[in-house]
């Protein structure tokens, strides 16, 4: 027992003395995504799939990211012009969904949250918008209700990482 021990201390302060951590070993690897003017850094096991309804879209195989561009001048007819602001852009996109729940400002994002039944299956999205020169976006990212408390988080750290072409 006492020879596994010093293994154990000994791969321990082999981890300290060459700077690794056992965090690192299991980090996911990341890949900047760029499509149709929007780009996103998320782990790498996305692939870009065509959606006609949806500006940009990439799966994998336990979550979704898509991205609708809407120009100001689509926009108007609901009130929404190149001087609203993000929130007033969430709350149209709220109201025109019949989604409920508050909007989250919080470290430099404005995103909601919300569930929604599709083919059966019960998603958790987190919804996030921005503002660009010429449109807001409204980015989703989604994945299955049960993988919630795993995902979230992620999709708060990708939202941060959404960037438009100039």
């Amino acid at each position: 027992m006492k020879k596994y021990a010093k293994l154990i201390c000994l791969g321990l302060l082999l981890f300290v003395v060459t700077g690794c951590s056992l965090s690192s070993l299991f980090k996911e690897s990341t890949k900047k995504y760029t499509v149709n003017g929007i780009s996103v850094t998320m782990n790498d096991s996305f692939y870009e799939k065509d959606l006609v309804s949806q500006t940009a879209y990439l799966e994998s195989q336990d979550a979704i990211f898509s991205a609708l561009k809407e120009d100001f001048t689509e926009l108007e007819v609901v009130g929404i012009t190149k001087d609203s602001t993000l929130t007033d852009y969430a709350e149209a996109v709220k109201t025109a969904n019949s989604f409920t729940g508050n909007i989250i400002e919080k470290d430099g994002l404005v995103y909601f949250t919300y569930e929604k039944d599709v083919s059966g299956k019960s998603f958790f999205y987190l919804a996030s918008v921005y503002k660009a020169d010429d449109a807001f976006w409204l980015v989703n990212f989604a994945c299955e209700s049960k993988n919630k408390d795993e995902f979230e988080p992620k999709f708060i750290e990708w939202a941060k990482t959404v960037e438009f072409e100039k």
